[in-house]
């Protein structure tokens, strides 16, 4: 398994705020991504993009999964990956990557450049396969509906 990061939390924003914030274009073009593909799973959604090879990186696979907690709660899942499966090591840039995602959307949301506009809560301590979206916990080891090693 590649060199991975992931970060999950609750963010005090609706679906479609962050929906419309993941299609538009500046988002990708400022962080330096490529847009993959986007789908709509378990009533939420998951967008896929790629970030480039550099002279520090392979590349990052990026996968964000945002699923529903209440009207105006979302669980956004922010998990990046080594593009290259036998890359053990990552020098920390799958969690610069995901940092960056979270500092654009607390920017663009205008929340500041903190993480203090979100609550993560221990009681609601998940996070989604990244093939097929199926909610895990953090123990879980191999996704129970697709079978996939988290």
């Amino acid at each position: 398994m590649a060199a991975n990061y992931r970060q999950s939390l609750i963010f005090n924003s609706s679906m479609n705020q962050l929906i419309y914030l993941f299609r538009n274009p500046h988002f990708a073009g400022s962080l330096n991504l490529k847009y993959i593909s986007e789908e709509f799973i378990n009533g939420g959604a998951r967008y896929r993009f790629n970030h480039g090879i550099s002279f520090s990186s392979w590349g990052e696979e990026l996968t964000i999964t945002i699923m529903p907690v209440s009207n105006q709660q979302v669980n956004l899942d922010v998990y990046s990956e080594c593009a290259m499966p036998t890359q053990i090591i990552d020098w920390g840039k799958n969690k610069e990557v995901v940092d960056n995602v979270i500092n654009y959307i607390c920017y663009n949301m205008n929340y500041g450049n903190s993480y203090n506009f979100y609550q993560t809560n221990q009681s609601y301590n998940t996070c989604f396969c990244t093939n097929c979206g199926e909610r895990l916990t953090n123990e879980s080891a191999f996704c129970p509906k697709c079978g996939k090693k988290q």
